[in-house]
């Protein structure tokens, strides 16, 4: 069939694609049949420009197909990598041939916004299952990478890395020098947080804003899975050549998202997912990871507001110092980049750093004196990730506030809000070194 349409040069009817189409209905994927199946369906359809009258049925197949495939490439019977990167490709046929379907103006247009949503939910709970999967084991990547390696922060309980999208030709272990023709090792997830975010990026113009309420905690639950140890604080941030990891990418569409026209509604979201959970019906086992992703979230817009600032206040004071004797400015040279970063497009209007302060104060507080009813002791490996997080954005606070022109110092609000969060952390670290010094163990403080 596959051969046969794809050298027809006819047109043919509705009636007759939808007969055609009848022959792939109640099937599902298997690894032998699967792909010739879908190059016989991607023919009759013209690559997917031909579904007048299939669009549902057809969206429904490949679902049906996507999560057959995705069920063999989680499965973990592959005998070697080289047929697990064969089944990756299988999801990503599927994924972007569902995708050009959608990406036609005229079939999107009759399908309905909730079908639409409901595709978007579908990779959402493809990649949720994905996020279950454990990181890989060192042995897969034995050296970190040096950007990481270096000048960074290292906060306790953070993870570092997931593998192979973070990987780096000195970290190349022995076994895939020595079997070249082996595909790299990859994490589920890093194959399903690409598509989901490329599916995302097509079609979130044709959702409602109300559907934020799901995209949002996805997108915060990947982030905290990627999260690695961020740099100093600095206005040189970004003038690096190093290739987006999945975390820059993931960061950037928040980032899209918060300096949107809705940007209002995904603060609210925000506001609501640093807290701990309140409603008997959530899931309470991903509850304190989104947390965790919240707080990655707020902590890199407030560097934001700072990169901002230090930019702002260099620009000033390299302008200050240039001024020849006639008044006009002597120095025009100032880089591109500074420049954006100084008066960014993305800035998160109305949200300025003292309200950011109180909202990282307010969060603090809840997850201090947070008690989960059950799964006590995986609560507390979250929180205490969530506190080191939190601890590290008062870092970057007072770095920036460590390299401000003398004379210039934190403003009462400021300042009130900085010392009430520091409060809360201390409160929490209290109670630790106590239950540390009735075990016994040594307690180290710095």
């Amino acid at each position: 069939m596959a051969i046969f349409w794809e050298r027809f040069d006819g047109h043919l009817g509705t009636a007759d694609i939808l007969q055609y189409f009848s022959l792939f209905l109640h099937t599902v994927w298997a690894t032998d049949v699967g792909e010739p199946r879908l190059r016989a369906l991607r023919a009759l359809t013209r690559g997917g420009t031909e579904v007048i009258g299939i669009e549902i049925p057809l969206l429904s197949l490949l679902r049906t197909w996507t999560e057959g495939a995705f069920d063999a490439y989680m499965s973990g019977d592959a005998p070697d990598l080289t047929d697990r990167a064969e089944r990756e490709r299988h999801v990503e046929l599927l994924a972007t041939f569902l995708s050009s379907v959608l990406e036609q103006s005229e079939s999107a247009a009759r399908v309905s916004e909730g079908d639409l949503a409901s595709v978007l939910q579908f990779y959402a709970g493809l990649l949720g299952r994905a996020l279950t999967v454990p990181p890989l084991s060192p042995a897969a990547d034995p050296v970190p990478s040096p950007h990481l390696a270096t000048h960074t922060d290292q906060p306790v309980g953070v993870k570092t890395t997931v593998g192979a999208h973070r990987r780096h030709p000195s970290s190349i272990s022995i076994r895939s020098i020595s079997s070249p023709n082996l595909p790299s090792r990859k994490h589920p997830a890093e194959l399903m947080v690409v598509i989901y975010l490329d599916h995302l990026s097509s079609q979130l113009k044709a959702l409602a804003p109300k559907f934020l309420t799901f995209i949002l905690p996805v997108l915060l639950r990947a982030l905290a899975f990627f999260a690695s140890p961020l740099p100093r604080v600095s206005i040189m941030t970004g003038r690096t050549h190093i290739p987006a990891s999945l975390e820059d990418r993931i960061q950037k569409y928040l980032n899209v998202l918060f300096s949107g026209p809705y940007g209002s509604s995904c603060m609210a979201i925000l506001k609501r997912h640093l807290l701990p959970p309140t409603d008997v019906g959530k899931d309470l086992h991903i509850a304190p990871i989104i947390a965790l992703g919240a707080h990655r979230t707020l902590r890199n817009i407030i560097r934001q507001g700072l990169c901002t600032k230090m930019a702002r206040a260099y620009i000033c004071r390299l302008t200050s110092v240039s001024y020849p004797t006639t008044g006009a400015p002597g120095h025009k040279d100032l880089e591109k980049d500074l420049m954006e970063r100084a008066w960014s497009k993305d800035d998160i209007s109305g949200w300025d750093h003292t309200r950011l302060g109180r909202l990282l104060c307010k969060s603090v507080e809840a997850w201090v004196n947070f008690t989960p009813v059950d799964n006590r002791e995986d609560y507390d490996m979250e929180k205490d990730k969530i506190m080191d997080e939190a601890a590290c954005t008062m870092r970057d606070i007072f770095q920036e506030f460590d390299e401000r022109d003398d004379g210039v110092d934190m403003d009462d609000e400021e300042a009130c809000v900085a010392g009430a969060t520091l409060r809360q952390l201390a409160s929490f670290v209290r109670p630790i070194r106590c239950v540390t010094r009735c075990m016994g163990m040594p307690v180290h403080t710095n």
